[in-house]
This record gives C-alpha cells, sequence and structure tokens, in this order.
C-alpha cells in the first residue's frame, strides 16, 4: 500500500518535525540533480542529500550518517537542519538529509583569503579526527564540499581520493589528509586534479613537487596567475606560498604512512599567520 502524506522529521535539536514528501518534492523540482535546494517549509535555505536506496549499503550509510551527524557541532562543520525517511510517490522507500545550504565563494579569492578556509578546513578534519568521542573519517573531501559534513561508505571522488582506496584499502584518516592536501594544492595553484594537462603520469601533487625539487625553477610556474601581483606586493609572501605548497605536497604523498597528521598540518598553518 503506498503512504502518502506527512513524514516524521527530526531535527537537530531532537524534536519533531512535521514535513511532507510532497514539500520536499517540490522544493527541489522533483530532486533534480540540478537543482538539490529549496527553502520548503523551512526559514533557510537548505541543501538535500537524496540516498540512492538502490545502492548496496545506502540504508547503511544513512543510519551511521545520521548517528554521526547528530554528535558532531563545529562552526566549520555545514549544519544538518533535519532528516527525513518515509515512502516516495511509487511507494518506495525514501531517504534523505538536509543541510542548511552555504552559498559557493568566489574563486577569485586573495592570498589571504585561501589561506583562512585551508585552515578552516583543517579545524573542522582536527576536529572530526581527534576531537570528536570517535574518530570520524570524512571520506570524500574536495573543495565543492570542503566545510561539509562526512559521506559515510562513500570512498571519494575521482582526483581526490587516495590511491589506496582504489586498492581496496579501508577508508582512514590517512586517506582525508591526502584529499586534504589535494584541496590545498588546487586551492594555489586554480588547477583541479583531473586537469587535461596532467598526462604520462604527471598530476597534480607530481606536478607541484616537480617545481619544488627543481632549483631553477620558480614558485610562479605553479601559481594561480590571480596571485601574481598580490604577491610581488606582499613581503615574505612567496616564502608562505612554498610553506603552503610544501604542506599540500606532503598530505597528498602516494604513501599514508608519510602524509601528516591534521594537528600537525595546523599548527604550521596557523604560524603563517602570525
Amino acid at each position: 500500500m503506498k503512504r502518502k502524506g506527512k513524514r516524521n522529521i527530526v531535527s537537530d535539536d531532537g524534536s519533531d518535525i512535521r514535513v511532507s514528501y510532497q514539500s520536499l518534492h517540490k522544493a527541489t523540482d522533483g530532486f533534480s540533480e540540478t537543482n538539490l535546494l529549496g527553502a520548503g517549509s523551512f526559514d533557510t535555505t537548505i541543501a538535500i542529500k537524496v540516498f540512492n536506496l538502490q545502492r548496496r549499503g545506502a540504508s547503511k550509510s544513512f543510519m551511521a550518517e545520521c548517528e554521526v551527524l547528530k554528535n558532531i557541532r563545529h562552526r566549520n562543520l555545514v549544519r544538518i537542519v533535519t532528516v527525513c525517511s518515509g515512502v516516495d510517490y511509487q511507494g518506495n522507500d525514501f531517504k534523505a538529509l538536509i543541510y542548511e545550504f552555504v552559498v559557493n565563494g568566489s574563486l577569485s579569492l586573495n592570498f589571504r583569503q585561501r589561506l583562512n578556509i585551508v585552515i578552516h578546513v583543517a579545524s573542522a578534519l582536527d576536529y572530526i579526527h581527534n576531537l570528536c568521542e570517535t574518530p570520524i573519517v570524512h571520506c570524500d573531501l574536495k573543495p565543492s564540499n570542503g566545510t561539509s559534513s562526512s559521506s559515510i561508505g562513500i570512498k571519494g571522488t575521482v582526483g581526490y581520493a587516495p590511491p589506496e582506496y582504489g586498492m581496496g584499502n579501508e577508508i582512514s584518516t590517512q586517506g582525508d589528509m591526502y584529499s586534504y592536501g589535494i584541496l590545498v594544492l588546487e586551492m594555489f595553484t586554480g588547477r583541479r586534479p583531473t586537469d587535461e594537462s596532467f598526462i604520462g603520469g604527471l598530476n597534480l601533487q607530481k606536478f607541484v613537487n616537480n617545481v619544488l625539487s627543481e632549483q631553477q625553477s620558480t614558485i610562479r610556474e605553479v601559481l594561480d596567475p590571480i596571485l601574481f601581483t598580490e604577491l610581488s606586493l606582499l613581503r615574505n609572501s612567496e616564502e608562505d606560498v612554498v610553506s603552503i605548497f610544501k604542506i599540500g605536497v606532503a598530505c597528498s604523498s602516494d604513501s599514508p604512512q608519510e602524509r601528516p597528521s591534521i594537528s600537525e598540518v595546523l599548527t604550521k598553518l596557523n604560524k603563517l599567520l602570525a
């Protein structure tokens, strides 16, 4: 029997909210992949993550993520507004997480803004890796969700996922560090890890590391051109960029054992603000 009408929603403060599946369906244009946003019945713009329950382990992933998200609070993690578990118009199970929507920032950021972003992301990672009662692995860290909460059970995105995940290794905080390193390098080079120029075994990490290793090379060969003018006006700025690139390269090492912890990285980055 197909069930319609309102579904039980549990808010992040533990109280029940009554929201219909119909309102979520309308707010997201039928949960369109190009428009998973809407105001719905809430007072704030939201982002809705709909689980594909046809995928193996999706229901378990939903429950695990709910359990994690109800216990974490950090200024640099996107706030979860509520969850939805019910039945769609076809009588199929429906599960979704509803987040507070954070508008994407401009990529035309200056050096200080980029530094602040990577520090904020590092702070959030330090929180879930080291300060939660049970360590949490993000699993899918990348610029498009740099400050979001974890996606339990998903082993990352091409270009950001560590090589060991491709060999079937278990998810780990070291895997998050690889993704973080790629994020840092992308932020300051302006190049994605999937850039078409990376051929013949070259990748973003090797691209930057090659320049750092060659005495005749200059850091401007890999630096985002948007930062050129600004850095020429800032004292010691080039040394800071070299430090940041070294952090990104170390974090994205192929060997998990060679990657620093997020606590070590956060200490180094905070020194750059002094």
